[in-house]
């Protein structure tokens, strides 16, 4: 699998372009407290997601790096992968959610579903199907069982 763009980059240039936007484009700002107060509660989520997302992998013993799927050891479908086939994912979007509603600006609203568009077609798909290759029907049922975000997303 040849990826161009790891996630981390991403999701970086996702976060760093919502905050520049916030700075270049202030007239949509919404400055409602309730919407800060949501948004710190999803970046904590979020964050909380990510990193449970990544100690599974980790307690699994295989590979955290999305650039080389070929080299994971393990099908992890415990702990948060049984709600969510992509919970590293999930949680750097709800990340990105909550920075848009910490900054009160609606423009950068685009960011977490740029980035959901970006990593979906970017990432997700060629990943899926090295790990069809790899794990066969084991991943292809996985797949069929389990949302590739959450709910039916």
């Amino acid at each position: 699998m040849k990826l161009k763009i790891p996630p981390i980059i991403q999701f970086l240039f996702f976060s760093i372009a919502g905050l520049v936007s916030s700075i270049l484009l202030p007239t949509n700002q919404v400055s409602w407290l309730i919407f800060s107060y949501l948004g710190w509660v999803l970046i904590g989520i979020g964050a909380l997601i990510l990193a449970g997302a990544v100690l599974a992998f980790i307690n699994a013993k295989t590979s955290v790096n999305p650039v080389k799927p070929d080299q994971a050891k393990a099908l992890v479908m415990s702990g948060l992968y049984r709600f969510s086939r992509n919970p590293m994912y999930l949680g750097m979007a709800l990340i990105l959610f909550g920075e848009a509603l910490v900054l009160g600006n609606f423009f950068v609203l685009l960011a977490p579903i740029l980035f959901v568009i970006c990593i979906t077609y970017m990432q997700i798909i060629p990943e899926e199907k090295v790990l069809e290759m790899k794990f066969g029907q084991e991943y292809l049922h996985y797949k069929k069982s389990i949302p590739r975000f959450i709910l039916f997303v």
